[in-house]
């Protein structure tokens, strides 16, 4: 009798986890598509939206790539070696610098000046740092939280948008993002000594450039009708395409 009250209790958990990991993964993208992207584009017009789409695209890409090769190499580690946050952050931020190099320099004559040019860029970074913190969860298996993460996110973006509302300014959307990331700074111990390395270093170098290359390939080509819209045609021939 008590097996199978034990038993019972752990599907019900594992449900629970895994209904708790779809929603974290759709709300934020369901809170973008349909509250966020239809205000930016009302907001600033249909040829500057499409430009958007192409930052955000930048953000997207590297997020999923490198924040989504890093994370998944701290999973897999503790299966064959021991390593600190810092080997993962240090990695991450190597990694997320020439991504944010790549993204200044593809976008930088589509920006209306330096200081969208930062914003872009800063974008690139903390997406890359927002989609990273998830695996403070699921290293601990704390789904019910990896969802407050997410809900947390999305009521900042959109938040967000209503700032986008008034000002035209797309640039906040990073504020989300910067609310989410303390949220896992504090909750978890994550970035506790971001820059303490040990001697498998070298392994989670390897395991994330050999990951992020293959995430590249596969996010980046679905990702490509922004990519390549832009420059052979114009803004808001990506705009049309997307919608």
């Amino acid at each position: 009798m008590n097996g199978f009250n034990i038993s019972n209790i752990h599907k019900k958990s594992v449900g629970l986890n895994l209904l708790y990991a779809i929603l974290a993964s759709t709300l934020t993208n369901f809170v973008l598509q349909f509250f966020v992207y239809p205000v930016i584009e009302k907001t600033v017009g249909e040829e500057k939206y499409g430009k958007i789409l192409f930052f955000i695209s930048l953000g997207i890409i590297s997020s999923l790539s490198i924040g989504g090769a890093v994370s998944t190499s701290y999973l897999k580690s503790r299966q064959s070696y021991s390593a600190t946050n810092g080997d993962f952050f240090s990695v991450l931020l190597l990694f997320s610098t020439v991504a944010c190099m790549v993204s200044a320099i593809v976008s930088f004559k589509y920006c209306e000046g330096i200081i969208e040019l930062v914003l872009v860029v800063l974008f690139v970074l903390l997406y890359t740092l927002y989609y990273y913190s998830y695996v403070s969860f699921q290293l601990t298996n704390d789904y019910f939280h990896y969802f407050i993460y997410a809900l947390i996110v999305s009521l900042g973006f959109i938040a967000s948008s209503f700032i986008i509302k008034k000002t035209g300014r797309w640039g906040y959307l990073s504020f989300a993002l910067i609310i989410g990331i303390i949220y896992v700074i504090f909750k978890g111990d994550l970035y506790t000594n971001p820059f303490k390395t040990s001697k498998n270093l070298s392994k989670v170098f390897k395991s994330s450039l050999v990951l992020s290359g293959s995430n590249i390939l596969n996010y980046a080509t679905q990702n490509l009708d922004r990519i390549i819209l832009l420059p052979l045609v114009n803004g808001t021939a990506v705009t049309y395409y997307y919608v």
